[in-house]
């Protein structure tokens, strides 16, 4: 109950000041819009009204002067259903329009989207501003778009056909998305590389742009300008450009005014076409293209073939029609899938030049393969030569220019085409100086000339107003006698010059130089380098002169040979620069060798087998001689090896040297040989059963290494021999070697035999103590015979071990009996 008076007061507040509140939020009324439907006299004018009802909606509502009464209608229905509290709220910061908006056109056109009046002095919010996304302000001659940035969620501008000069403001506006500026007075360079995100359309026709610069706008597909007004075109890093020109997905700017093109980064465009400009090489900037296939650069200034960077799928290049003299393929590396080049018809003219006498200009037409073409057709009867075209001065005269043409097929295996077109040589015909003078004056050491005196001397003259000049100061020197050769050179006001003219002055000389030395007979070693130089230095040749102190010595050396033994003659003689020659000084030169000859050795320590033949060229071979001279190439090798005794170990020394053809011997070199003592070998002869138990003494047999060795089993009684092994003979070695007989035990039969009458007692064999005598065991060369038993009841004969001798059974079943009881009886005692 107590909040009632409280609630009470505050309706009442409400109903006083409400009504104020109400009409200042007001921004379009029925009376506003039917009033400017009556008196606007004007052509209809399309507007975007943003509805009142849904601020977030994009697409403004189309209204003309024409439907203003209905447009009226409605805004007073919706003024009536709209709440109370949806007003228009304003600051102490609130702007006029006219204040926002410098240019009076372009306020009148955002205050009537926002309020339906064109009245500028009212207040504006930054909430009614931000309602504005679509703005059409064409025909309004509007000179400015200052404040337009104040549009903050403005996407899509038209102000086509107006005054501006400059569209600037709107590159600050990141929310655009599409600019049309059509037809008005934008002039000179139109740059945009501020990234707009959204920006998809720009419309720039109509006006007189000369530079177009546009960059870094990802989503940037339609853009429109006048390309053949342009001159300099920029457009990098643009994904999603399709075009610009009159075919889509291509850059066409032909038959313009184009100086200068940047395309960098255009995935989008598949074709290039900018034939019919003014380009040069270095005005053409292409890199990534990855989908153009096609590239027409025809009809342009190209001196060069471009450089082209990341061209993956292009095809096919035009450059027909410029003025191409060389291919360069290494501007062609990054063009993998390059099919076609046309280069034919090219039109090259080189700098004008005057053409006197024979006249001739290097060929430096250059094909892809980097060789120079042919020509194929040479004008006024011209030659073609060692890469150059050559013109007789006959053939000039009154001609203005000489030219040769050229035509080739493109020379790649992977790329066709033609390489083809015309040289042109503007040349301005005249005649070349020509130097007329006397071949020589004489002077006296005494009184020298100046050249203007020396030139009139001569007689000098050169036509066709050449002026001479000459070293004449320079080379000549009246105080040293001799001949001077003096240049004359001439030139005329066309840089055309005469060819030289040489004119010998002759200084006199009074007396004629001395030579002397201080030996008629010199020798030198054999191979030794003769020069002049070495030959007065040996000689101690000097030379004096009255005039000339720097007077050179001459030597004839034609007779010496220096690479052969003998005795020859050369001449010593001198000559001043005045051409006076000293009488000639004969010289004996004596061609020697004195010098020893070299030997050497690799190896200074040989061994050789005892009682092996020692030879000479055994020695060689194994110490490793070489023996060289300065004059003979075959030595001979001296050597004394009578106190070695290879039969006798010990180490023993032989001296060795060699000796040239001149008696000039070497120094002595001593090796050692050394004969060393006999290597014996040693071998271990084993015994042994099949279980590796001895079954005999082994033995031991020496002898030298390299030596053959051949050893026998023994005999023993109750074993069989199995098998001779391996190794019973061979060669003795430094290492010990083992032989090993292996034996089977014989089988015993214990059933007493009955013997036949014939039963021969067997022979005992030979004992030979059961060793090898000396270093070898050779059997015996006769047959051992084996006696047979043969008992009454199997007949099976028995044998002995090793023997063949049979025997009777009983006594060995007698022993074995006997053996058992001594056994038995030794083991009772022993238990006793």
């Amino acid at each position: 109950m107590r909040k009632i008076p409280v609630v009470v007061s505050l309706a009442l507040c409400f109903s006083l000041v409400s009504p104020s509140l109400y009409a200042s939020a007001d921004t379009i009324t029925a009376d506003q819009i039917t009033k400017e439907a009556t008196t606007d006299t004007t052509e209809p004018t399309t507007i975007d009204q943003p509805s009142r009802m849904d601020n977030s909606q994009t697409a403004p509502q189309k209204m003309t002067a024409s439907s203003s009464e209905e447009a009226a209608t409605t805004n007073s229905t919706e003024e009536e259903n709209t709440p109370k509290n949806n007003l228009k709220s304003t600051s102490e910061n609130s702007k006029t329009y006219a204040e926002l908006f410098p240019d009076v056109n372009l306020a009148k056109i955002i205050a009537k989207n926002i309020s339906g009046t064109e009245d500028i002095n009212a207040e504006v919010s930054e909430a009614e501003l931000q309602t504005i996304t679509n703005l059409v302000a064409t025909n309004q001659n509007i000179t400015s778009l200052t404040g337009i940035e104040h549009l903050t969620a403005l996407e899509n501008i038209n102000v086509n056909n107006n005054e501006l000069r400059t569209i600037d403001s709107l590159f600050n506006m990141p929310t655009l998305k599409s600019i049309s500026a059509n037809n008005n007075k934008i002039t000179g360079n139109f740059s945009l590389v501020k990234t707009l995100p959204e920006l998809h359309t720009l419309e720039v026709l109509g006006n007189a742009i000369t530079e177009l610069d546009i960059e870094n706008q990802p989503n940037l597909v339609t853009l429109s300008a006048d390309e053949l007004e342009l001159k300099k075109l920029t457009l990098k890093n643009l994904s999603q450009l399709n075009g610009l020109g009159r075919i889509a997905s291509s850059i066409s700017i032909d038959w313009g005014d184009l100086e200068s093109v940047t395309l960098m980064n255009l995935p989008e465009i598949i074709s290039v076409d900018i034939s019919g400009n003014y380009l040069d090489s270095d005005d053409i900037h292409l890199e990534n293209l990855p989908a153009v296939k096609n590239l027409d650069i025809s009809s342009n200034e190209l001196t060069r073939l471009p450089k082209i960077n990341d061209f993956p799928l292009l095809t096919t290049i035009n450059v027909r029609s410029n003025k191409i003299d060389r291919l360069e393929s290494s501007k062609l590396v990054d063009v993998p899938k390059l099919a076609t080049l046309n280069a034919d018809k090219q039109a090259v003219t080189l700098s004008k030049t005057i053409a006197a006498g024979n006249f001739t200009i290097p060929n430096n037409v250059e094909n892809l393969a980097g060789q120079m073409v042919t020509p194929k057709i040479i004008s006024n009867k011209g030659t073609y030569s060692d890469q150059s075209i050559a013109w007789a001065s006959g053939e000039l005269s009154g001609l203005s220019k000489v030219s040769y043409t050229f035509d080739e097929v493109i020379n790649s295996p992977a790329i066709a085409g033609k390489y083809t077109g015309t040289v042109n040589q503007p040349i301005e015909v005249k005649a070349v100086p020509v130097i007329v003078a006397d071949k020589s004056v004489s002077y006296a050491p005494v009184n020298a000339k100046d050249e203007a005196t020396f030139l009139q001397d001569i007689r000098a003259s050169a036509s066709e107003n050449a002026q001479i000049t000459s070293d004449y100061s320079e080379v000549v020197d009246f105080a040293t006698p001799g001949d001077y050769t003096v240049t004359l050179h001439a030139k005329n006001e066309f840089d055309l010059k005469a060819d030289p003219v040489t004119v010998v002055v002759h200084i006199n000389d009074i007396q004629k130089p001395q030579v002397a030395v201080n030996s008629n007979d010199i020798s030198f070693e054999v191979g030794t380098e003769l020069t002049s130089e070495v030959l007065l230095a040996k000689s101690g040749a000097v030379v004096t002169d009255l005039y000339d102190e720097a007077i050179k010595m001459e030597v004839d050396l034609s007779e010496v040979d220096s690479s052969k033994l003998g005795t020859y003659e050369a001449t010593i003689i001198a000559k001043s620069k005045s051409g006076a020659s000293s009488d000639p000084i004969k010289l004996s030169v004596k061609i020697v060798d004195t010098e020893k000859p070299i030997i050497q050795i690799n190896n200074p320590e040989i061994i050789i087998e005892k009682g092996s033949e020692l030879t000479e060229g055994q020695i060689i071979d194994q110490v490793g001689i070489t023996a060289t001279d300065n004059y003979d190439q075959d030595l001979n090798i001296h050597m004394d090896l009578s106190k070695v005794d290879t039969s006798k170990p010990g180490s023993y020394e032989v001296t060795i040297y060699t000796e040239d053809s001149s008696g000039n011997r070497s120094e002595t070199v001593t090796i050692t040989v050394k004969v060393p003592e006999a290597r014996i070998g040693k071998i271990t002869i084993q015994y042994m059963d099949s279980e590796n138990n001895e079954l005999a003494e082994s033995n031991t047999i020496t002898g030298e290494v390299g030596e053959t060795y051949e050893t026998l089993a023994k005999e023993i009684e109750g074993y069989t021999l199995k098998e001779n092994p391996a190794n019973s003979s061979g060669v003795f070695e430094e290492t010990r070697q083992t032989i090993q007989y292996i034996y089977v035990k014989d089988i015993i039969n214990p059933e007493f035999p009955v013997y036949s009458e014939n039963n021969v007692t067997p022979e005992l064999p030979s004992n030979n103590n059961n060793s090898v005598n000396g270093s070898r065991q050779t059997p015996s060369k006769s047959v051992k015979k084996q006696s047979k038993a043969y008992s009454k009841i199997n007949q099976m004969p028995m044998n002995l071990p090793e023997t063949g001798d049979s025997t009777n059974l009983l006594f060995i079943f007698m022993g074995v009996l006997l053996l058992a009881g001594l056994t038995l009886s030794k083991a009772k005692r022993k238990n006793q």
